[in-house]
């Protein structure tokens, strides 16, 4: 007798998804859900773990946050680790206690992270930028900078204020720049400049930037570009620029108090 056979067992339906909406002021211990969003200040005391979420208003996680793309606008403070394997937006102010790892990361207002942050695509930062270290395929980085560590992106472009400060950059271009000072701050002194220990890439574009050491075969000098050491060719410079120790001159009596 031959074997009895039974239809095939049907699929189970699929899991509706898990969304979660909160509206003004909300209190989680944890937060799982494929879609969350947020209208309101929002406190979470342990990990967040979502498909999409999109916040509107100060949010405090207490523990990590994951998700596949994350919208913020507002502070979004996250003591662990923030990981996205998608787009990571913040229109506002984001910190970070942990490390940032994202597909992309663009912030306009403030960044601060404590540990290093890794882009798989485009890093933007404008506003007041607070890093240890950085990693991206291309980085846009403006304004009040400091990065004690190292920058490495394939393509850089660095808009620093003065007194901003960048401890290494690489890649295959780099160009930064910073205001050029007018004739009275010159005499004055250049106090404040945007300052970069080093760069190596292949082509290094500079204006009113002061650099310890450039390492490049392709080298432009700008405007008010300073360099104490060049490792390469300079291929254009304008005549503002300076290659080589500084020395500089007391102000005369009177133009300072």
């Amino acid at each position: 007798m031959s074997a009895a056979t039974h239809p095939p067992a049907e699929a189970p339906p699929p899991a509706p998804p898990r969304r979660l909406a909160d509206r003004g002021p909300a209190v989680h211990d944890t937060v799982a859900a494929d879609y969350w969003t947020t209208d309101g200040p929002t406190k979470v005391r342990r990990t967040v773990e979502v498909g999409r979420a999109e916040l509107r208003g100060p949010t405090a996680i207490g523990g990590s946050l994951r998700g596949a793309r994350v919208d913020a606008r507002g502070l979004l403070e996250v003591v662990g680790r923030i990981e996205t394997t998608g787009p990571l937006t913040v229109d506002g102010e984001l910190r970070a206690g942990g490390e940032i790892r994202s597909g992309a990361l663009s912030v306009h207002g403030s960044l601060r992270a404590a540990q290093h942050v890794a882009v798989e695509g485009a890093l933007l930062a404008h506003g007041a930028v607070r890093l240890p270290s950085a990693v991206a395929a291309t980085a846009e980085l403006s304004g009040d900078i400091d990065l004690v560590g190292r920058l490495r992106a394939d393509r850089s472009t660095l808009a620093l204020k003065n007194g901003s400060r960048v401890g290494f950059v690489e890649g295959t271009f780099v160009k930064a720049s910073a205001p050029v000072p007018n004739p009275v701050e010159t005499i004055l002194g250049r106090f404040g400049e945007a300052a970069i220990g080093r760069i190596e890439a292949q082509r290094v574009e500079l204006i009113g930037v002061s650099v310890a050491v450039v390492r490049a075969p392709e080298v432009v000098l700008g405007p008010a570009a300073r360099v104490s050491s060049v490792e390469g060719t300079i291929v254009a410079r304008h005549r503002s620029s300076h290659v080589g120790p500084e020395s500089r001159t007391v102000p005369p009596a009177g133009l300072v108090r």
